[in-house]
């Protein structure tokens, strides 16, 4: 019996380290982590690599001819924003033309003052959402009215509380172009004064996302930074079939045009955009928002499908490991402790340093020790806003009552 009990424990322990270094393997973190280590621009920052900078942008202006883009900016009442945000948008050093267009709202005179002193200046240009327009996505409409306003072929969608983190921005973008080329997707990061938790949930999302897109086709935007062929929308009738959805303008773009051909996904440090800290009211709303959206989402089961699976094996694996140290422990089977113990450690060890390197390489700083209780609070906070869904009122999510 000793003998058998001895083999038993010697099994359960090889068994239980093995789990510890598999399942730390099964996190967005670790398989988007290894697509994108050659591809992210891993430098401390842009001012500390003007020099870098400029080789890249100017290999990229000797070697692309760039295309003249409309930027697209919807404006809600956002006067301060568009203040602040609109000469670093017209900042840009580009080597082909572009103009900004700018989507408001008619009545709206804070933002009409702002746009004056833009009168003379030939690459901005305003128009407005008709009062007629009462029955679909303000915003969708916004970005329709932009596309048909432009004279370029290319449009890069944009929104006016982020600003470019570099004046090359528009240039990296459209460096992905070419003759397959039909969409462009870009980043957009939170200012550091988001909360490490919130940052960490963006980012959580941001390894499943990325990794759908280098992997097969984008399943919806990785940030507000879109550029994408006006033809090709305007040609497959833009957002019609979820247009009485009042938000996802950027996921439903992503969803419906993206394919594993016709899109590239551009994750250099110097095409990102940052957006300032959202309001409590804002980030509620995004997270509700998606709930309902999702829904109506293509290829939702096949995105969800490896977050649910990761999830439950971190899970089993953590139960299972305590289990076992706490049986170890009860019946004094310190070769048993020992592994438990250390396998523990280890699957620890190894999931912080997955989730590390990924949040490195995307130009973020959270703590070490606050990453395995984040990570094993993103279902709960999912659950809570799923929570939250279930028991708000669906005609918030849709332009008009059926």
């Amino acid at each position: 019996m000793e003998q058998f009990f001895d083999i038993i424990t010697i099994t359960s322990t090889g068994a239980l380290l093995l789990i510890a270094l598999i399942a730390p393997l099964c996190s967005g973190f670790y398989r988007c982590g290894r697509l994108i280590r050659n591809k992210v621009d891993t430098s401390e920052g842009i001012e500390n690599t003007n020099e870098d900078t400029e080789d890249v942008t100017e290999n990229i202006k000797e070697s692309t001819t760039l295309p003249t883009i409309s930027i697209i900016l919807n404006i809600e009442g956002e006067s301060e924003a568009l203040r602040h945000n609109l000469p670093i948008y017209l900042q840009q050093d580009y080597a082909g033309e572009y103009d900004v267009i700018i989507i408001i709202r008619k009545g709206d005179h804070e933002v009409e003052d702002v746009l004056s002193r833009y009168e003379d200046n030939p690459h901005v240009y305003s128009t407005y959402v008709p009062d007629s327009a009462r029955y679909m996505s303000k915003p969708k409409l916004a970005v329709t009215l932009g596309g048909k306003a432009s004279k370029s072929d290319w449009l890069m969608l944009a929104d006016v509380n982020s600003a470019p983190l570099s004046d090359h921005w528009l240039t990296v973008m459209a460096a992905n172009i070419n003759n397959g080329t039909d969409m462009v997707l870009g980043y957009c990061q939170y200012t550091p004064e988001m909360s490490s938790f919130r940052r960490f949930i963006r980012l959580h999302s941001l390894s499943y996302l990325l990794g759908q897109s280098f992997n097969g086709t984008p399943y919806r935007s990785i940030g507000k930074n879109i550029l994408f062929r006006k033809s090709m929308f305007l040609d497959q009738d833009g957002y019609r079939g979820n247009l009485k959805y009042t938000g996802g303008e950027y996921d439903f773009l992503v969803n419906k045009f993206a394919t594993s051909h016709n899109t590239s996904t551009e994750i250099n440090y110097r095409a990102w955009l940052q957006t300032e800290l959202p309001t409590e009211k804002n980030w509620r709303n995004t997270q509700l928002f998606y709930q309902e959206n999702r829904k109506h989402l293509n290829r939702s089961l096949r995105h969800r499908l490896p977050y649910v699976f990761d999830q439950c094996v971190m899970w089993f694996s953590y139960l299972l490991i305590i289990a076992t140290i706490v049986y170890a422990a009860v019946t004094q089977n310190w070769l048993l402790l020992g592994a438990g113990v250390f396998s523990l450690i280890l699957t620890i060890t190894l999931r912080c340093y997955f989730a590390k390197r990924f949040i490195t390489d995307m130009h973020e700083e959270i703590a070490t020790f606050k990453l395995i209780p984040f990570e094993l609070s993103t279902i709960w906070h999912n659950m809570y806003f799923k929570m939250k869904y279930l028991h708000s009122d669906k005609y918030d999510f849709i332009s008009h009552k059926i």
